[in-house]
Protein backbone atom coordinates (compact mmCIF):
# COMPACT_ATOMS: atom_id res chain seq x y z
CA UNK A 1 0.00 0.00 0.00
CA UNK A 2 1.66 3.44 -1.07
CA UNK A 3 1.33 6.18 1.67
CA UNK A 4 -0.59 9.25 0.24
CA UNK A 5 2.33 11.96 -0.92
CA UNK A 6 0.50 14.71 1.63
CA UNK A 7 3.09 16.95 2.17
CA UNK A 8 5.29 19.04 -0.15
CA UNK A 9 8.92 19.06 2.06
CA UNK A 10 12.08 21.26 1.08
CA UNK A 11 15.24 20.84 2.91
CA UNK A 12 16.80 23.95 4.29
CA UNK A 13 20.18 23.10 3.28
CA UNK A 14 18.41 22.25 0.01
CA UNK A 15 16.77 25.55 -0.67
CA UNK A 16 20.38 27.07 0.30
CA UNK A 17 21.84 25.40 -1.47
CA UNK A 18 19.40 25.98 -5.13
CA UNK A 19 17.32 28.79 -4.72
CA UNK A 20 18.18 32.11 -5.10
CA UNK A 21 17.49 34.26 -2.25
CA UNK A 22 14.82 35.44 -3.88
CA UNK A 23 13.00 32.13 -4.11
CA UNK A 24 13.93 31.07 -0.86
CA UNK A 25 12.00 34.31 0.24
CA UNK A 26 9.03 33.63 -1.91
CA UNK A 27 8.90 29.69 0.07
CA UNK A 28 9.07 31.42 3.42
CA UNK A 29 6.31 34.26 2.27
CA UNK A 30 3.77 31.13 1.30
CA UNK A 31 4.50 28.89 4.18
CA UNK A 32 3.74 32.07 6.98
CA UNK A 33 0.77 32.29 4.67
CA UNK A 34 -0.02 29.17 4.70
CA UNK A 35 0.35 28.99 8.56
CA UNK A 36 -1.53 32.00 9.34
CA UNK A 37 -4.44 30.69 7.13
CA UNK A 38 -4.34 27.82 9.24
CA UNK A 39 -5.00 29.48 12.09
CA UNK A 40 -7.43 31.90 10.96
CA UNK A 41 -9.62 28.94 10.18
CA UNK A 42 -9.10 27.53 13.95
CA UNK A 43 -6.70 24.76 12.56
CA UNK A 44 -2.99 24.04 14.85
CA UNK A 45 0.16 25.30 13.16
CA UNK A 46 1.55 21.93 10.95
CA UNK A 47 4.05 19.98 12.79
CA UNK A 48 5.28 16.80 10.80
CA UNK A 49 8.36 14.15 11.21
CA UNK A 50 10.42 13.74 8.32
CA UNK A 51 12.25 10.66 8.17
CA UNK A 52 14.38 10.74 4.76
CA UNK A 53 14.69 7.10 2.96
CA UNK A 54 18.57 6.83 3.58
CA UNK A 55 18.32 6.91 7.21
CA UNK A 56 17.99 3.27 8.54
CA UNK A 57 14.83 4.16 10.92
CA UNK A 58 12.95 4.67 7.21
CA UNK A 59 11.77 1.52 6.34
CA UNK A 60 10.75 0.34 9.71
CA UNK A 61 8.20 3.76 10.13
CA UNK A 62 6.72 3.63 6.69
CA UNK A 63 5.92 -0.29 7.67
CA UNK A 64 4.38 0.79 11.05
CA UNK A 65 2.13 3.64 9.06
CA UNK A 66 1.18 1.48 6.52
CA UNK A 67 0.25 -0.82 8.88
CA UNK A 68 -1.77 1.61 11.12
CA UNK A 69 -3.70 3.01 7.77
CA UNK A 70 -4.55 -0.01 6.72
CA UNK A 71 -6.39 -1.31 10.00
CA UNK A 72 -8.10 2.42 10.17
CA UNK A 73 -8.80 1.33 6.76
CA UNK A 74 -10.21 -2.17 7.51
CA UNK A 75 -12.13 -0.40 10.93
CA UNK A 76 -13.84 2.66 8.46
CA UNK A 77 -15.03 -0.78 5.99
CA UNK A 78 -16.39 -2.18 9.12
CA UNK A 79 -18.92 0.48 10.38
CA UNK A 80 -19.85 0.91 6.94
Amino acid sequence: MPIEPRYIVIKRRDAYAYLTLEEQNLIHALAMKVERMRKLSGRSCMNALVIEEDWPEYHQVRDMLTQRIALSQQEQQGQS
